[in-house]
This record gives structure tokens, sequence and C-alpha cells, in this order.
């Protein structure tokens, strides 16, 4: 779901670089679930997300999978 909600509010991995301090490599290896996120990362992704799109999502429902 994470895949889809980030490219809805057309959020690229250089975005999530500069908010979560992290390479782009490493960004690609949580989000196809490779690696996981920590807890501080998912609220970040998820403020992200509601700034771009005004759209509140649960942690759950950002990372349940499709």
């Amino acid at each position: 779901m994470i895949k889809k909600l980030l490219k809805e509010a057309k959020i690229e991995y250089e975005d999530l670089e500069k908010i979560l301090n992290l390479t782009s490599s490493t960004i690609s290896l949580k989000v196809n679930g490779k690696a996981k996120f920590y807890v501080d990362e998912i609220w970040a992704i998820r403020d992200l997300i509601y700034e771009r799109t005004g759209k509140y999502y649960l942690i759950e429902e950002l990372f349940k999978i499709d």
C-alpha cells in the first residue's frame, strides 16, 4: 500500500531521502519490504503524505499488504 500512496502523493525517493536522511538504496529496500522501517520514519512518511494530499492515514493503513 505504501508504494501506491507514495505514487498518488507524487513523493519520490529523493523527497524521502531528505526527510529520513537515508540513501535511495536503503529507501528502496524499505519500500519494497526487504528492510524494516523505524517508527519515526513511518510517522515522517505519514506526515509527508498528509502534507501532499490532505489525506490522513493510520499507520496500519499505510503499511498493509495489497
